[in-house]
């Protein structure tokens, strides 16, 4: 039986047991009122203070993280709650996680510095760290290690294992098996979630560490199509998750990937399954997708980072521009869909419009944005300095506000905060920047510093789409496509 046929087979084991006489009615309404709030909130730029402030988190791949310098780590702890490192893989044979050198190598200069640079900045700024298992292609062996409760006891113990050893690190654990194809992988998933919940909870409790007492966070990432959200709630995944992760992107929509359709659609399946209060993020993507004439067909969608968008058109987009040409391989331009600045903002107030399920954002991913410049652009930059002047033009505190100020994250920190605890981050990282700056005169040779570093840093190769089976992308290839 195919993939597909599975899904509606499991549909139609979980579903045909409920009675949903008044559901078209029940969503049509509910999706009126939510577009009726939006209408009210939605002309407004930024939050005000009196908005609670939604949760911010961020992945990040091994391979842009490897090359990140000191402010750029800094930089974005200060604009998200927690940053989500992606990722690691399940051994199917050890029962347990396997590929640790991704992040973890002490035979890598660039990974132990990326290390002590996170360390740092989880303690200036207070953010937390979260590890990924699977994503995509590397979802491989999720069925394996989850098939009986023996299993899932022992695969547990590896994880909280991990966490043990990286403790000063790590904070939670962020689940991504894309996806579980039977209605036994499903079962055997949610009884997986509460066992790891469990370990972790008891992690948490017998540590000796008042750090290490803190709660330690499962979130589970899905695709929001109606039918999974459903499914996790029967398994009760909504209630022992911390979080749940709508990655509501990369749909073949002739008006864009990732709309505020899109968006909307994601929260009502949110609202109208899950049960266990504000539990759903939205997910945001940080990079631009053509769209298929034909999605089934020989030619797939092409995609680019937001910083190559706005590089290929000399930064003259607008906040409210949304679709550009932009260079996908040595030899064509396409043209591709992205989420703006305004759209970004929209899609946070959207969140707050659903303030029962909605506990905030994440994005896919950090690497991408447009401040995030690669050793050619450095090499670029450096040639255009050809007085004193120019070659000081990241070194004031106005220099290093503008140039981030110019990043989708800080739009989205500063709408799903609000003013008043942006700027208070904002601050605190400067005068980090600025003590580091001094650091760096008075210590030559300071491993991985660079005084007129930007938001992002250092990075070849840039192909970001976001697949949903294995003969998708392959997180692994970090070429141009």
């Amino acid at each position: 039986m195919s993939a597909y046929a599975n899904r509606l087979a499991l549909k139609k084991n979980f579903l045909c047991r409920h009675c949903y006489c008044y559901r078209s009615f029940f969503i049509f309404c509910l999706a009126s009122f939510a577009f009726a709030s939006f209408v009210v909130v939605a002309g407004s730029k930024f939050v005000s203070s009196n908005h609670q402030e939604l949760t911010l988190k961020g992945y990040l791949p091994e391979y842009r993280a490897k090359k990140m310098t000191k402010s750029s780590v800094n930089a974005l702890c200060a604009r998200v709650d927690a940053i989500v490192l992606f990722s690691l893989e399940v051994d199917q044979e050890l029962i347990g996680l396997r590929e640790r050198g991704r992040f973890f190598d002490d035979a890598d200069d660039d990974k132990m510095s990326f290390l002590k640079n996170l360390r740092e900045a989880k303690k200036r700024f207070d953010c937390d760290v979260h590890m990924t298992i699977g994503g995509s292609s590397r979802s491989k062996g999720f069925s394996e290690v989850t098939k009986t409760k023996q299993k899932r006891v022992r695969f547990t113990k590896s994880i909280v294992q991990f966490l043990n050893q990286y403790e000063d690190v790590v904070d939670g654990i962020d689940l991504n098996w894309s996806f579980p194809e039977s209605e036994d992988e499903w079962r055997n998933f949610g009884a997986f979630v509460k066992q790891l919940k469990k370990g972790m909870k008891e992690l948490s409790s017998s540590s000796s560490s008042k750090k290490n007492k803190k709660k330690r966070e499962v979130s589970v990432a899905y695709y929001p199509n109606e039918n999974q959200e459903q499914i996790l709630e029967m398994l009760e995944v909504s209630e022992f998750a911390d979080g749940l992760h709508a990655m509501a992107y990369d749909s073949d929509d002739k008006e864009g990937h990732s709309t505020i359709d899109h968006a909307m659609k994601a929260l009502n399946y949110a609202q109208n399954s899950f049960t266990g209060g504000k539990i759903m993020l939205l997910g945001l993507p940080f990079y631009g997708r053509s769209i298929p004439e034909n999605p089934t067909g020989a030619n797939p969608p092409m995609s680019s980072t937001y910083r190559d968008i706005m590089k290929k058109n000399d930064y003259t987009l607008r906040d409210e521009d949304n679709r550009a040409m932009t260079k996908v391989d040595e030899e064509n331009d396409v043209e591709v869909w992205f989420n703006n600045k305004d759209l970004i903002r929209e899609k946070v107030q959207l969140c707050r419009t659903y303030e029962d399920v909605c506990k905030g954002i994440f994005v896919w991913e950090l690497g991408q944005d447009l401040s995030l410049s690669t050793e050619e652009e450095e090499e670029e930059e450096e040639k255009e300095k050809k007085d004193q002047h120019n070659r000081r033009r990241f070194h004031t505190r106005e220099d290093r506000i503008e140039r981030r100020e110019l990043s989708l994250l800080s739009t989205l920190a500063r709408a799903a905060w609000g003013d008043v605890r942006y700027e208070r981050m904002l601050e605190k990282e400067m005068k980090y920047a600025e003590e580091d700056l001094k650091n760096k005169v008075e210590s030559p040779g300071h491993d991985h510093f660079h005084a007129d570093d930007g938001f992002f840093h250092n990075e070849e190769g840039d192909f970001l789409g976001h697949k949903h089976d294995d003969e998708y992308y392959n997180f692994d290839k970090h070429t141009e496509l």
